[in-house]
């Protein structure tokens, strides 16, 4: 694309978590760059869950809401083959392993501060 005015929006979901890595912003940066300097005839391809460009008709039909979530949609997610159950068994373990472990430092650091008082 060139600088002239153009009938589409480009919509980028940049923050998916709290927190933007530096190659996050970069990621985020040289897409809209690479866009915007875009040579005719070069493809132009939205990414899913990331960007895409919409067009005054689509944006109406969300009631001009800008939210890019709307437009991006969500990433494709690749199947890790494992099934939901094992996941959710794998994870459950994993996250009663950690209460644990959560227990046994919380009893460290009380005896170290009651070294501290006692000290």
């Amino acid at each position: 694309m060139d600088d002239s005015v153009s009938d589409e929006t480009q919509f980028i979901h940049g923050r998916k978590l709290h927190l933007l890595r530096p190659k996050d912003v970069a990621g985020i940066s040289s897409t809209y760059y690479n866009c915007r300097n875009a040579k005719p005839g070069e493809a132009y391809e939205d990414i899913s869950g990331f960007c895409k460009y919409a067009n005054i008709d689509e944006i109406a039909t969300h009631d001009f809401v800008l939210t890019p979530g709307r437009y991006v949609g969500a990433a494709d997610i690749e199947d890790d083959g494992e099934s939901i159950e094992e996941k959710l068994t794998r994870l459950r373990s994993q996250l009663l392993s950690e209460f644990d472990e959560s227990v046994r430092l919380e009893q460290v650091i009380r005896a170290r501060i009651q070294g501290l008082i006692r000290g």
